[in-house]
């Protein structure tokens, strides 16, 4: 949503309501993971301005996964964007079987982050990207 604003009155919707419930009660999410730079979906698609994009990086910010961003260590950052988002919060992926698809030397520290951010139960990548991983450690 453009604003939070519209976003709460949005959230107000029984409907809409009723589906948020429904979707709390989700076992199972397949997910992407993206990356913190200018090329980014979110950015290309204007949802991230680029004072936001700055701040993301400001904070440490690696990764996002539904549009939420979060640090090297996995904790999700406090931004503004987060509330103009309606959707289920990365927080709620600890709880179910989560499957993460990304790779590449690009999105390594975003696949780094969510791991230790234990948002994933499986990830699916490519070897390089595996490799470059396990050697990163936790």
């Amino acid at each position: 949503m453009s604003t939070v604003d519209q976003a709460d009155r949005f959230l107000t919707e029984p409907s809409i309501q009723e589906m948020m419930e429904l979707a709390q009660l989700t076992k199972y999410a397949v997910v992407g993971i993206g990356g913190v730079s200018s090329e980014a979906t979110f950015v290309q698609r204007e949802n991230l301005t680029m004072n936001e994009l700055a701040y993301i990086r400001k904070e440490n910010g690696v990764g996002d996964i539904l549009g939420q961003f979060y640090n090297q260590s996995g904790e999700r950052l406090d931004l503004s964007l987060h509330r103009r988002l309606i959707g289920i919060s990365i927080e709620n992926l600890k709880t179910m079987y989560t499957i993460g698809v990304a790779g590449g030397a690009e999105k390594l520290e975003a696949i780094h982050g969510a791991l230790r951010g234990q948002y994933l139960a499986v990830l699916v990548t490519d070897e390089e990207t595996a490799q470059s991983l396990l050697s990163m450690g936790r």
